[in-house]
């Protein structure tokens, strides 16, 4: 049971794409930006045991900010099953993470693939 909970993490781990705003509203892949906060991401959000049995991959992607105080706010969440989009909201809403101050409150938005 413990292999195959590391497998599913390690699955998840790879299957992250980091996508942040830019000011026009286009996306942008920022490779640095997945090291630094997706990984903070990946610790705060633990693969769920419901999420195992789900048929195929779920996708659930958030779209958040951080404030002065380094507290993740979520703005929204949009995936393939609602359960999985409100368990993650709830994981993630007002952790604390470290990030540049020159990305306090701006838009980043994160797809998380379950496998």
């Amino acid at each position: 049971m413990k292999l195959s909970s590391i497998a599913s993490t390690f699955v998840f781990l790879l299957t992250l794409n980091f996508n942040a705003l830019a000011k026009g509203g286009e996306e942008t892949e920022i490779r640095n930006f997945g090291s630094e906060l997706g990984s903070q991401i990946i610790n705060l959000v633990n693969y769920p045991e419901f999420a195992r049995n789900l048929m195929g991959s779920q996708e659930v992607i958030i779209h958040f900010t951080v404030d002065e105080n380094y507290q993740i706010h979520m703005l929204d969440t949009q995936g393939s099953n609602a359960r999985l989009s409100t368990y993650v909201k709830s994981m993630l809403e007002g952790k604390e993470v470290h990030t540049s101050t020159d990305r306090i409150n701006k838009d980043f938005r994160i797809k998380l693939v379950f496998k």
